[in-house]
């Protein structure tokens, strides 16, 4: 009986030191840390400022092409659209990256109107019409991110 005993205690013991090896150390939610983006310095904000309403601008305007063909409508050639480049926004700022993503296509967008003005066809395609206003679309939810992290 002894024995039996004994041999309880003993894979009890080993039992309870094997988990607490095991366990994890518990952070209580008011310990964790939040790491902060590093904060804009006054030249870069002038410059993310800057390039956001350069590309709002032209969202505006690739709006307002495409949303008209969209309709059914005819939009004017020989406009000319100034492109912003994206590599203006090639940094880890997370406002750099939805500004870039807006430049990039808004880029695409300026360059498809630019193919369809030189293209010789009467009616531009349902998929070339969807393409364009897809990426109308996206660049106005990253200028909307971009706002939003101007903002704070």
């Amino acid at each position: 009986m002894r024995q039996i005993v004994l041999v309880f205690l003993i894979c009890g013991v080993l039992a309870a030191c094997s988990d607490e090896e095991n366990r994890k150390e518990v952070i209580p939610p008011s310990a964790t840390i939040i790491n902060f983006p590093p904060t804009l310095s006054l030249e870069e904000r002038q410059a993310y400022e800057t390039g956001f309403e350069q590309l709002r601008q032209l969202h505006t305007s690739m709006d307002a092409v495409w949303g008209a063909i969209s309709r059914g409508e005819t939009a004017q050639c020989g406009t000319e659209y100034e492109i912003i480049s994206p590599e203006r926004f090639s940094d880890d700022q997370p406002i750099g990256m939805e500004l870039r993503t807006a430049a990039v296509e808004l880029a695409d967008a300026v360059r498809l109107w630019q193919a369809e003005c030189e293209n010789p066809r009467t009616e531009i395609p349902p998929d070339v019409i969807d393409r364009g206003v897809r990426m109308v679309l996206t660049a106005g939810d990253a200028l909307r991110e971009a706002e939003q992290l101007l903002s704070e």
